[in-house]
Formats: structure tokens, C-alpha cells, sequence
């Protein structure tokens, strides 16, 4: 336990757009279960503009680490901002 995985990002304003679009961030980690079914937690950050942030999973508890593919998304509204996808093996 205690295995972390992630991306780093940094924001910047698309073309056209001030820094008001990092209002309203929401990362959405969907994940497998070891009943088939997949999970989904998220949560809402706050990044500055032009900071690298990370956003990553750490496992702590030994029900946490299942097998398969793991997706983050960085979501503002109904838009993907990025999307990175993960797959996790137990030894």
C-alpha cells in the first residue's frame, strides 16, 4: 500500500478565454470494482493559472487496488478538458 499514480497539468487559458475558465474544475476519477461494476469519485479543484498541479490516487487501503483501467478526467462543465487513462496490475 501506499502506491500513488498520476498526471501533472498546468492551466492555461485556450485562445480567446481569460482565466475565469479555471472556474468550476472538476476531476473525475472512474475506476474499476472487484464486482465488475465500475466506481466514480470527484471532486472540485481550484488550480491557479500556469502552476503545475497534480492529480493522482494514492492506495491506502488494500480494497482500493483493483485491477484495470483507471481514467482521469479534468472536466469544466460538460467539456474534457484532458483525459488520461491508467492501467492498473496487482502482483
Amino acid at each position: 500500500m501506499g502506491s500513488t499514480f498520476g498526471v501533472s497539468v498546468v492551466f492555461d487559458p485556450p485562445e480567446g478565454r481569460n482565466s475565469d475558465f479555471l472556474k468550476h474544475i472538476v476531476v473525475r476519477v472512474t475506476y474499476p470494482q472487484r464486482d465488475n461494476r465500475d466506481a466514480v469519485e470527484q471532486w472540485e479543484m481550484h488550480p491557479e493559472l500556469g502552476k503545475k498541479e497534480y492529480i493522482g490516487w494514492k492506495f491506502e487501503h488494500e480494497h482500493e487496488l483493483a485491477p484495470g483501467t483507471w481514467i482521469f478526467e479534468i472536466l469544466q462543465g460538460v467539456e474534457t478538458l484532458a483525459r488520461q487513462t491508467f492501467t492498473v496490475r496487482v502482483p
